[in-house]
């Protein structure tokens, strides 16, 4: 399901759907201390790597925050959001299951989240690494579902 969808039939349930696009404002510590960079590069902003995918279904409304870290919570102002949002229940996505998305998650428990992994709507250049992390997600912190078992 095309991502423009997927947002326009969450907002038409109701849902607080705000995507949060990949971005990092550098080079992380560790990226820059080994000279290495993840398997596609960074996405620094202002770069085109950062930019918002023309395809979705952007809303003047909707809420965009930079990702600094792996955790969508580090210096983002997301738990200010979901606070003045009142919003309970994430539904997470996105690059490198093994690392951002799994950080996102744990730290989305930590803070008496329920969490929800859209399996279908996740990647990771270490497959078993990423096999891990559901694992343990599914096992401890939340769910892992399907889309159709999301809808």
């Amino acid at each position: 399901m095309p991502p423009s969808l997927r947002l326009r039939l969450a907002r038409q349930r109701g849902a607080e759907a705000r995507p949060r696009p990949r971005k990092h404002s550098s080079l992380n510590r560790s990226q820059h201390s080994r000279g290495a960079e993840a398997p596609r590069g960074p996405r620094v902003s202002g770069t085109p790597g950062a930019q918002l995918d023309p395809r979705l279904a952007w809303d003047k409304a909707d809420i965009i925050l930079v990702k600094k870290r792996y955790s969508a919570f580090f210096r983002t102002g997301l738990d200010e959001v979901l606070d003045r949002h009142g919003i309970g229940e994430l539904v997470l996505a996105g690059a490198n299951t093994h690392a951002c998305v799994r950080t996102s998650a744990i730290d989305a428990y930590q803070r008496d989240l329920r969490v929800i992994l859209a399996s279908d709507c996740l990647s990771s250049y270490d497959e078993g690494h990423a096999a891990d992390s559901l694992r343990y997600i599914a096992g401890n912190i939340g769910r892992v579902l399907t889309n159709d078992e999301i809808r």
